[in-house]
């Protein structure tokens, strides 16, 4: 975060719903280098008497990414991740969901005491999108949630790429000649937006009004089985190896889940650029 080449801060997930931040003071003693805590209960840890339908577990690594909130005009981290239970995919029981917290302290470390304090961040305290479009997620607000159909579950990263977060569903399939073997299984990629789960409508497409419709224009299926990976970005290089100047502009980025590829619309088209400074090897 301050450019040290040392890591200055870790996000972590677990199997009870829990989110955990850690700051690092680089040159600190041995019992002063990390602090931290838990700052999210989003499953069953911490509830006196959970049910099924709060049993989410968190499998995956959480997606951090810096965005300006638009309506706040501040920054803030986003904090995404989706629960799912990969051990028995075909377990329906929990609701499960995908989030996307704020993390106001961007680059400030807290000390352990303000751990020790900290506001633990609840589901209930999440805003729902699911059948909304255009949400405010307001100064005092922690962030927002979007629950799945009751037979999808993340089980695999979500990526955050220009402002936008992609995430993969999977909703388990049963061998139709096997009850005993699993099916090929659906997989299905969503887009949303990081500010509010908005889904991304291209440009001069009407807005969906309908609860239906706005959360089907979040997602695209996929043509692949099994748990699919998490979506990766590719910045191809020019087709001409020997090019100079605008010649030289690369094609757009791809978005590629496994072999299955699509366009982000990436508007801002990198152009290779060379970096001379005197005195510097």
């Amino acid at each position: 975060m301050n450019g040290d080449n040392f890591a200055d801060r870790m996000y972590a997930a677990d199997l009870g719903g829990q989110l955990w931040r850690f700051d690092i003071e680089n040159g600190a003693t041995s019992a002063n280098l990390v602090a931290g805590g838990v700052i999210a209960q989003l499953g069953a840890e911490g509830m006196g008497s959970p049910g099924p339908e709060d049993t989410r577990r968190l499998y995956t690594t959480p997606d951090v990414a810096i965005f300006n909130d638009n309506h706040q005009d501040r920054r803030y981290l986003s904090i995404s991740i989706g629960s799912g239970y990969r051990a028995h995919p075909l377990d329906n029981s929990a609701d499960d969901r995908f989030y996307s917290l704020r993390d106001k302290d961007v680059f400030n470390a807290l000390t352990q005491a303000q751990y020790n304090a900290y506001s633990i961040v609840k589901d209930a305290d999440l805003i729902e999108i699911s059948g909304k479009y255009g949400t405010v997620i307001a100064a005092g607000e922690k962030g927002w949630k979007l629950t799945l159909p009751s037979s999808e579950k993340v089980l695999s990263d979500s990526a955050t790429f220009d402002d936008n977060i992609y995430f993969v569903t999977m909703e388990p399939a049963i061998d139709a000649d096997d009850p005993c073997q699993a099916g090929l299984s659906i997989n299905r990629l969503y887009r949303v937006s990081v500010q509010n789960g908005d889904p991304v409508i291209d440009y001069g497409s009407p807005i969906p009004i309908d609860p239906v419709e706005i959360d089907e224009s979040r997602v695209t299926k996929l043509e692949q089985g099994g748990i699919a990976p998490v979506p990766v970005f590719l910045f191809p290089s020019p087709t001409d190896p020997n090019c100079t100047g605008d010649d030289c502009k690369p094609p757009p980025p791809i978005g590629c889940v496994g072999v299955e590829c699509f366009d982000p619309d990436f508007e801002n088209i990198p152009r290779r650029t060379l970096w001379v400074q005197d005195g510097v090897e």
